[in-house]
Protein backbone atom coordinates (compact mmCIF):
# COMPACT_ATOMS: atom_id res chain seq x y z
CA UNK A 1 0.00 0.00 0.00
CA UNK A 2 1.30 3.35 -0.61
CA UNK A 3 0.02 6.67 0.73
CA UNK A 4 -1.30 9.39 -1.55
CA UNK A 5 -2.13 12.68 -0.14
CA UNK A 6 -5.31 14.30 -2.07
CA UNK A 7 -6.08 18.31 -0.93
CA UNK A 8 -9.07 18.83 -1.51
CA UNK A 9 -10.50 22.78 0.08
CA UNK A 10 -8.81 23.35 3.17
CA UNK A 11 -8.19 19.17 3.84
CA UNK A 12 -5.66 17.16 3.04
CA UNK A 13 -6.62 13.46 3.35
CA UNK A 14 -4.13 10.69 2.83
CA UNK A 15 -5.50 7.76 1.59
CA UNK A 16 -3.53 4.69 1.29
CA UNK A 17 -4.11 2.52 -1.91
CA UNK A 18 -2.42 0.31 -4.83
CA UNK A 19 -2.26 1.96 -7.76
CA UNK A 20 -2.85 -0.51 -10.62
CA UNK A 21 -1.89 1.72 -13.64
CA UNK A 22 -1.17 5.13 -14.54
CA UNK A 23 -0.13 7.74 -17.64
CA UNK A 24 2.51 10.23 -17.71
CA UNK A 25 3.41 12.93 -19.58
CA UNK A 26 6.44 15.21 -19.39
CA UNK A 27 6.84 18.70 -20.45
CA UNK A 28 9.51 19.95 -21.43
CA UNK A 29 9.99 24.21 -20.67
CA UNK A 30 12.46 24.07 -23.64
CA UNK A 31 11.09 21.77 -25.65
CA UNK A 32 7.63 19.89 -26.71
CA UNK A 33 5.70 18.00 -24.36
CA UNK A 34 5.81 14.16 -24.77
CA UNK A 35 4.19 11.46 -24.18
CA UNK A 36 5.42 8.46 -21.56
CA UNK A 37 2.85 6.04 -22.23
CA UNK A 38 1.03 4.09 -20.08
CA UNK A 39 1.95 1.88 -16.98
CA UNK A 40 -0.80 -1.28 -16.03
CA UNK A 41 1.49 -1.35 -12.74
CA UNK A 42 2.62 1.48 -9.84
CA UNK A 43 6.00 1.58 -11.64
CA UNK A 44 7.68 3.65 -14.03
CA UNK A 45 8.09 1.75 -17.53
CA UNK A 46 11.81 1.93 -18.63
CA UNK A 47 10.96 4.91 -21.22
CA UNK A 48 8.79 6.80 -18.16
CA UNK A 49 12.60 6.43 -16.10
CA UNK A 50 14.57 8.19 -18.58
CA UNK A 51 12.09 10.59 -19.54
CA UNK A 52 12.30 11.45 -15.66
CA UNK A 53 15.93 11.98 -15.24
CA UNK A 54 16.07 14.01 -18.36
CA UNK A 55 14.12 16.66 -16.89
CA UNK A 56 15.52 19.84 -15.51
CA UNK A 57 14.28 23.00 -13.57
CA UNK A 58 10.79 24.44 -15.03
CA UNK A 59 9.43 21.06 -16.60
CA UNK A 60 6.43 19.22 -15.65
CA UNK A 61 5.25 15.53 -14.84
CA UNK A 62 1.83 14.77 -15.46
CA UNK A 63 0.60 11.53 -14.24
CA UNK A 64 -3.02 11.05 -15.56
CA UNK A 65 -5.63 8.12 -15.84
CA UNK A 66 -4.77 7.25 -12.19
CA UNK A 67 -6.12 3.91 -11.42
CA UNK A 68 -5.86 2.48 -7.75
CA UNK A 69 -7.59 0.18 -5.35
CA UNK A 70 -8.50 1.46 -2.04
CA UNK A 71 -8.09 -0.76 1.09
CA UNK A 72 -12.23 -0.95 0.83
CA UNK A 73 -11.17 -3.11 -2.36
CA UNK A 74 -13.05 -0.66 -4.22
CA UNK A 75 -11.75 1.00 -7.65
CA UNK A 76 -11.14 4.22 -7.94
CA UNK A 77 -10.12 6.95 -10.71
CA UNK A 78 -7.79 9.68 -9.18
CA UNK A 79 -7.24 13.30 -10.24
CA UNK A 80 -4.12 14.20 -12.65
CA UNK A 81 -0.96 14.88 -10.70
CA UNK A 82 1.44 17.57 -11.61
CA UNK A 83 5.06 17.69 -10.54
CA UNK A 84 7.22 21.12 -11.26
CA UNK A 85 10.57 20.22 -11.28
CA UNK A 86 12.42 22.21 -9.01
Amino acid sequence: WSDISISKGLGVFNLPVKVKSFTMTVNYRSRNMFDGGNSTSNVFTTKMTDMVNNTKKGDKIIFENIVAVGQDNITRNLPPIIIDVD
